[in-house]
C-alpha cells in the first residue's frame, strides 16, 4: 500500500471568485486598456514577476521585483504591440492562486526585445499563475509561446501564421 501524502491545508485569501475577478480585471485594464498605472492599485509594493523568456531577444527568463520593473516588462509589450488585446480563455482557482490560460493578438508595429518591427500580426498563447494576498496581486508566474510568436513574425523557422486548432494543417 502506498503512503498517502500529508494533506496541506487550503490557503485562502478571501473569496475565490473575487480573486478570479481581480485577475481578469488585471488583464482587461492593464493589457487591453493599456493602463500601467492601474498596477499601483492592484499590485503589492513587493510584487514579484517570474517570467520565462520575456527579457532577451534570444529567450531567457526574468524575475522582476516591485511595481516599476513590472511596468517596464509589460510596457515593452504594449510598445511593441500597441494594438494588443488579451482574452482570458480559462481560469481555475484554489486558495490564494488563480491560474489563467490566455490568448493575445497584436501587430508587431515597433521594436520589441531587440527585434525591429515586422508589421506582422501574431496570436500568442500563454498561462499565468497569480498569487493574491490581502486583495492585492503579490506574485505571478507567466509563460508565453515565444517560438510560436517568433514563427508568426518570420523570425524563426517554421510555418508562419496563427496556431491552428488540433487536427488541422498549419498554413
Amino acid at each position: 500500500m502506498r503512503d498517502k501524502l500529508p494533506r496541506r491545508p487550503a490557503v485562502s485569501d478571501g473569496n475565490i471568485d473575487e480573486n478570479k475577478r481581480l485577475v481578469r480585471e488585471f488583464f482587461e485594464e492593464v493589457w487591453n486598456n493599456q493602463n500601467l498605472d492601474y498596477l499601483d492599485e492592484i499590485y503589492s509594493p513587493d510584487f514579484v514577476l517570474h517570467a520565462l523568456w520575456q527579457n532577451t531577444s534570444a529567450g531567457g527568463a526574468i524575475e522582476a521585483t516591485g511595481i516599476e520593473p513590472a511596468k517596464k516588462v509589460i510596457g515593452g509589450w504594449l510598445q511593441g504591440f500597441p494594438d494588443i488585446s488579451v482574452t482570458v480563455d480559462d481560469q481555475i482557482a484554489e486558495g490564494d492562486r488563480v491560474g489563467s490560460r490566455h490568448t493575445s493578438k497584436g501587430t508587431h508595429k515597433k521594436d520589441f526585445m531587440g527585434m525591429p518591427a515586422s508589421g506582422k500580426e501574431a496570436t500568442i498563447t500563454g498561462m499565468t499563475i497569480t498569487r493574491i494576498k490581502d486583495g492585492k496581486i503579490v506574485e505571478a508566474w507567466t509563460c508565453w509561446d515565444a517560438l510560436g510568436m517568433f514563427e508568426q513574425l518570420g523570425l524563426a523557422p517554421g510555418a508562419a501564421g496563427p496556431p491552428q486548432p488540433a487536427g488541422q494543417p498549419a498554413g
